[in-house]
């Protein structure tokens, strides 16, 4: 299970807001908030079951911590910990021991968690490279603009493949033009950023 019965809701608040997994119903989409219809709006269907589906994120950081501390991950770390909070309760552990001990247990997974983050950094970077299909969901829902305020840049990625196959030196006229519209911001070509003037 996820905690215990008085802490379940609030890690599946902050998991969920923290984007490791969504919240959905049993045909996978997200559980609306509960509200009632706008006036002269139809009910929206009722949704049945709440479902927890890790996310691209949620899966890439368990991979990444799979791979350098699977103890980490593992759900019996977590419940050997509730566990002795029980025995703390019931006054068969003391509680400084048990607190000191779990303490120095993750001081000590964390020291070569940070000590390894360049290969957790690999994984979550190989993991979360935005796939073809979670690109298409996101241009479904308008998550990008779809004509760009400045510059000569196309918003089309068909306009684009066919400058792409004309000649070369067909289009140095723009390109210069293009290449006047941009401005290092510390001059002389050294700087790190550039900005679009």
């Amino acid at each position: 299970g996820i905690g215990t019965d008085a802490s379940m809701a609030t890690h599946v608040s902050t998991i969920s807001e923290r984007g490791y997994c969504h919240v959905v119903d049993e045909t996978g989409e997200p559980i609306r908030q509960a509200r009632p219809p706008r006036p002269g709006q139809p009910q929206p269907p009722r949704q049945r079951g709440r479902y927890l589906v890790p996310s691209p994120l949620g899966l890439g950081l368990i991979r990444a911590l799979e791979s350098v501390e699977p103890e980490l991950v593992a759900p019996e770390i977590r419940a050997s910990m509730e566990a002795e909070v029980g025995r703390i309760a019931s006054g068969e552990l003391d509680k400084r021991e048990v607190l000191e001990r779990n303490v120095a247990y993750f001081r000590d997974k964390h020291r070569n968690l940070s000590e390894r983050m360049g290969s957790v950094q690999d994984v979550l970077s190989r993991t979360l490279r935005p796939s073809r299909d979670h690109l298409r969901e996101l241009q479904r829902r308008g998550c990008f603009v779809t004509e760009m305020k400045a510059g000569p840049r196309e918003a089309s990625a068909s306009r684009g493949r066919r400058q792409q196959q004309k000649k070369p030196g067909q289009n140095q006229g723009q390109k210069q033009k293009h290449q006047a519209r941009w401005r290092l911001e510390s001059g002389g070509g050294r700087g790190r950023g550039a900005q679009l003037q």
